[in-house]
């Protein structure tokens, strides 16, 4: 397995102005990790970054785990050819930063007006069919995350990826939002979508006394991240393991983001 931070871990400073992508890179070499995940959200200046990165990268000695963009399929109709396409140039952008992978999204949890909940699955199936000859065209594979819209849990990705039957359709398994947004164990998800799954995203929560979660420092949390780790390992998955700090409100990036990679690290070392 492979260790990378994906850009998110460190919004409180990117949307501060405080972190260009490039500084990004140069903080992620200094924590020893294989790779780094790049997102849409934080170019400053988008073509001269995609023009720079793949050399940064090489002389830092890290790989490009995967290419983010942040898609909504639910949408009304006429929004969807926008959405669309939106994903097609983020299939472009991941081709010219020399990332094989780009991170979708299903839909968000708020349903427009004229949709039917019941019929959201059949909105995404229809427009990720619309792209994914694309994306073998251009040799990059889409891999949708569980991020807490649509599609949220096991059942859900199953339904889409049977529908789809493509191998450029994966899954990028978020370990923590399965059991904070989808209320599933993320062992037990794990065990019906593995062999589907070519992308993991790992983050620890705490749980509330009101019910809800909070995100925490990787490690000290309820999430069941090391064990589910070792499940993957198991089966034999071999690919990145992708930090998502997300604690940014209770402990900024600069002091959490650090101990959760040291934590991530000392389960990767222990499997061997």
């Amino acid at each position: 397995m492979k260790l990378s931070i994906t850009m998110i871990s460190y919004e409180d400073l990117a949307k501060q102005g405080k972190m260009t992508v490039a500084e990004f890179i140069e903080t992620c070499a200094g924590l020893g990790v294989d790779a780094v995940d790049i997102l849409e959200y934080f170019w400053y200046d988008k073509e001269k970054e995609v023009k720079e990165i793949p050399s940064l990268l090489k002389a830092k000695g890290l790989e490009i785990g995967a290419f983010c963009v942040g898609n909504n399929f639910i949408v009304p109709k006429e929004d969807r050819v926008k959405q669309i396409e939106y994903v097609k140039e983020g299939i472009r952008t991941a081709v010219k930063l020399g990332a094989d992978k780009l991170r979708i999204f299903g839909g968000s949890r708020d349903i427009p007006e004229g949709i039917n909940k019941d019929e959201r699955l059949d909105i995404i199936i229809d427009c990720i069919g619309q792209i994914i000859g694309y994306t073998k065209e251009n040799g990059v594979r889409l891999v949708i995350e569980n991020h807490g819209g649509i599609p949220v849990t096991s059942s859900q990705m199953l339904t889409l990826l049977n529908a789809i039957d493509s191998p450029w359709l994966k899954v990028n398994f978020d370990i923590g939002n399965f059991l904070s947004a989808g209320g599933q164990d993320p062992i037990e998800a794990a065990k019906e979508l593995y062999t589907h799954v070519d992308f993991i995203h790992a983050k620890d929560l705490i749980k509330l006394d009101n019910g809800s979660f909070q995100s925490c420092i990787t490690g000290q949390g309820i999430i069941p991240v090391k064990e589910t780790i070792e499940f993957f390992h198991e089966k034999g998955y071999n690919g990145y393991i992708s930090l998502e700090y997300e604690a940014w409100k209770t402990t900024e990036s600069t002091k959490g983001v650090k101990p959760s990679i040291d934590y991530l690290k000392s389960i990767i070392k222990e499997l061997g």
